[in-house]
C-alpha cells in the first residue's frame, strides 16, 4: 500500500489500536493518564477501551480526530503507536442487485470506491452463471436457422464404414425444411 493510500485509510478509519512500544507498560498505566493523553491529542474520542493484552481500543468521532490521534507518540513518559484497526474498520457484504449482475469487478470497484470500496470479489454462483451466459451466447447462431450441412454438421457424427462394422450402423437421414428451421435441434428418430 503507498503512503498516500495508507494516508487516506487512517484517514477513513474509525477504530484505532494504541499500542505499547515496550510490552505490557501501557496494562499498568493509569487510566486518567491515558484519558488526559487522548484528550489532549485528539478532542473526547466516541469510547476507549483498555484491551486485557494492555493495549488500548479508541472509536473516534471523525477523520479529524483520527487524523490527530495518528500524532500521538507518548502518554506519560511510555512511547506508543497508533494504527487503524486491521479488522474493525473493514466489512464484508454482498451486493445481490440485479443491475450489477453482469458487471465486472474492476468496474464495480471503480463505480463503488467513492464509498470507500476496496474489494470486489465475484461470487463462485455468479462466476459460473456468467462464464455458462458468454458460452450460450458464444455457440447460439445468428437468424435461428440452419443451412441443411450445418445440420448434418451438427447434429450428426458420420461414421466410416469398415470391414468390421456391420451394415445397422449406416444411417440414412433426410431432415425436412421444418427440421432445419430450428436452432434447436433434437435428434431425429432413426430410420432404416
Amino acid at each position: 500500500m503507498d503512503s498516500h493510500a495508507n494516508q487516506y485509510s487512517n484517514a477513513s478509519s474509525k477504530y484505532f489500536i494504541i499500542s505499547s512500544d515496550t510490552r505490557n507498560d501501557l496494562k499498568s498505566t493509569s487510566p486518567s493518564l491515558i484519558h488526559k493523553s487522548i484528550i489532549s491529542i485528539a478532542g473526547e474520542v466516541k469510547s476507549n477501551k483498555k484491551l486485557n493484552n494492555g493495549n488500548i481500543l479508541i472509536e473516534v468521532l471523525n477523520s479529524k480526530q483520527a487524523e490527530n490521534l495518528m500524532k500521538l507518540e507518548n502518554i506519560g513518559t511510555i512511547k506508543v503507536t497508533v494504527s487503524p484497526h486491521h479488522t474493525l474498520n473493514h466489512s464484508k457484504g454482498v451486493i445481490s442487485e440485479s443491475e450489477f449482475q453482469r458487471d465486472l469487478e474492476e468496474d464495480l470497484l471503480e463505480c463503488l470506491q467513492t464509498q470507500n470500496l476496496t474489494q470486489a470479489k465475484e461470487s463462485k454462483e455468479e462466476k459460473r452463471a456468467r462464464i455458462l451466459a458468454a458460452k450460450r451466447d458464444q455457440s447460439s447462431l445468428g437468424d435461428g436457422s440452419l443451412s441443411r450441412e450445418d445440420f448434418l454438421k451438427d447434429s450428426f457424427k458420420t461414421n466410416k464404414i469398415g470391414d468390421d462394422d456391420d451394415s445397422d450402423s449406416l444411417l440414412k437421414v433426410h431432415p425436412s425444411e421444418d427440421d432445419m428451421s430450428t436452432s434447436e435441434v433434437d435428434e431425429p428418430p432413426l430410420s432404416s
